[in-house]
């Protein structure tokens, strides 16, 4: 018989942690998460703003789910992630969607989130099952996306992530709007790691303020600068972070993440001290990459700042050995950036799909 359980002492939490291993045990492309961090996203179990929940079949986990009540600016709602199911139980799912809302039925049910939309995994895999994930992508078995669905949940926005092979990229669209970029004065570098702090402040900054009309951005808040800057010294490769200047205002910026999945995997998700030489020491070994943010200040995208940011990253990936990027992710509605997209040759190859349960009452 299934029934759904509260995540209120260490043994639930380690049957919530294990789920995973048990859906995706034989799926060759499946990387587990850290550990560490999935810790750390979840925060803690006592948060009355929040509920981990898991539903068991007799003592047997399973699915679980997490949701949260998420306040930003005027907008609340309720956010869910970390959802997995095992194939068949597609009733646990409903009971686990029905028991997540009485949180606070008021509100509408958004996600999969790890609570924000800019934390890691972010969205359901929903077309691409074949392409391994990349660094902090979510991916899932092809039935979550029905079990959602039969939940009550349905589309609000797609994700669509492209695959760049930057060896045989069309490049002379950009290079052609970087040199205009430059005779307009705007420079691209990265960032100065003796003002590392600063740097990635003045990175957050730009991005609030070009990515602040984009659907369900959400602000970097200032625990997140200061969490921004942390990665940086294990996951973040300040080469990777890129600032474009006009003079000597930020203007823009570009933040590229090295795929360290093929590591991960080979330790299953735990942080060892190989895995850590490997994050400090041998970033540069990486021959794909994941572009996971780019913006640009609105006054600045008719001076073509925006392929200079990506003129560099492809100059200097090429330089370092890199041949390929996933570019992840682009909301569908963006047809400038799609565009640029698809005329430097880069082809979509995944969409991932955010969900929502309209308010109970």
């Amino acid at each position: 018989m299934l029934r759904v359980v509260n995540v209120n002492s260490w043994k639930r939490m380690q049957e919530f942690l294990g789920l995973p291993g048990q859906v995706y045990g034989r799926d060759p492309l499946w990387v587990p998460h850290l550990g560490l961090q999935t810790l750390l996203l979840l925060g803690s179990p006592f948060d009355r703003q929040k509920k981990m929940l898991l539903a068991l079949d007799g003592d047997r986990p399973v699915a679980r789910l997490a949701v949260k009540i998420h306040d930003h600016a005027e907008n609340r709602a309720l956010h869910f992630g970390f959802y997995e199911c095992l194939e068949g139980y597609e009733e646990a799912t409903r009971l686990l969607v029905e028991e997540a809302h009485q949180l606070a039925p008021e509100l509408s049910m958004l996600g999969p989130y790890h609570f924000t939309m800019e934390d890691p995994y972010t969205g359901l895999l929903v077309e691409g099952f074949e392409h391994p994930p990349c660094f902090w992508a979510s991916y899932n078995p092809p039935y979550y996306a029905h079990y959602l669905e039969q939940a009550g949940l349905h589309k609000v926005m797609d994700l669509w992530t492209y695959f760049w092979d930057w060896n045989h990229a069309r490049l002379k669209p950009i290079e052609r709007r970087a040199q205009k970029a430059a005779e307009s004065g705007i420079s691209v570098r990265p960032v100065d790691t003796r003002n590392r702090l600063k740097e990635i402040r003045g990175v957050a900054n730009a991005m609030n303020y070009a990515l602040r009309d984009n659907w369900g951005f959400e602000d970097f808040s200032n625990d997140q600068v200061w969490e921004l800057y942390f990665l940086s010294f294990l996951f973040l490769d300040p080469q990777w972070l890129l600032v474009a200047q006009h003079r000597e205002d930020t203007v823009g910026a570009c933040i590229i993440l090295p795929d360290y999945n093929p590591w991960i995997k080979g330790t299953r998700g735990r942080l060892t001290p190989g895995l850590v030489k490997k994050l400090l020491f041998q970033k540069d070994t990486i021959n794909h990459m994941r572009a996971w943010g780019l913006g640009v200040l609105p006054d600045y995208r008719s001076l073509f700042t925006a392929p200079a940011l990506m003129q560099c990253a492809v100059e200097q990936g090429l330089a370092r050995g890199v041949q390929t990027a996933d570019v992840s992710w682009i909301l569908e509605s963006n047809t400038p950036m799609n565009s640029m997209l698809r005329a430097v040759g880069a082809q979509r190859h995944k969409v991932h799909r955010v969900v929502q349960r309209e308010p109970l009452s």
